[in-house]
């Protein structure tokens, strides 16, 4: 995981660390563009939706820079 800055409009690359987050990627895809950053200076947690057609509905958060279920990777 990069410790780069992400703004909302971003496209990030998701991979699953456990069964959870292997599921959501396999579910909706790899490719989720940031919707809402949450953090002052730096941020925190990132909001994210994918980018596959259709399941656009389908969001969730994502701790930034270190997320329990999910690696993210910045400028995918």
């Amino acid at each position: 995981m990069n410790s780069e800055v992400v703004f909302v409009g971003d496209v990030v690359k998701l991979a699953g660390k456990n069964r959870h987050g292997k599921n959501r990627v396999r579910e909706n895809g790899k490719f989720w563009e940031v919707i809402t950053v949450d953090g002052e200076i730096l941020p925190r947690k990132i909001c994210v939706r994918p980018v596959v057609e259709g399941c656009e509905d389908n969001w969730r958060w994502v701790d930034f820079p270190e997320d329990e279920h999910m690696e993210v990777e910045i400028n995918a």
